[in-house]
């Protein structure tokens, strides 16, 4: 059973490269570009994150139909979400969700209790 929904077509934005991953003032900053463009993806409110590299996530990649169009999920429910629900004795377990981006190399989940934003700007 898959408990990831497919959001990208909520957002505008295409699928794709990581160029960046930074936390600032404990605000996840996630870079992406293409040919032309490049956008951030901002977590203002986000608990916890992790990465990995796509070739070392062959289970992750299963759980997804990934059509080249579909590149962000969302989820309740996942083992990440469990492990951290376990670290604070479930203190934020009622409003916590996990987005996953799926990049052409790389992997990132978050975990946060409000969606991402995104911000276009020029190369």
């Amino acid at each position: 059973m898959n408990l990831w929904q497919d959001i990208s077509p909520l957002f505008d934005v295409k699928f794709r490269n990581l160029e960046s991953l930074e936390v600032r003032d404990d605000v996840l900053y996630i870079k992406i570009n293409s040919d032309s463009q490049s956008t951030v993806v901002i977590f203002r409110e986000f608990l916890s994150h992790r990465f990995i590299f796509e070739s070392c996530a062959l289970n992750i990649l299963g759980e997804h139909d990934l059509n080249g169009k579909s590149w962000i999920f969302k989820s309740d429910k996942d083992e990440f979400c469990d492990w951290f629900n376990k670290q604070n004795y479930g203190i934020y377990s009622d409003n916590l969700h996990i987005y996953r981006l799926i990049f052409l190399h790389h992997i990132i989940d978050v975990l946060s209790p409000t969606p991402p934003e995104f911000y276009n700007t020029a190369l």
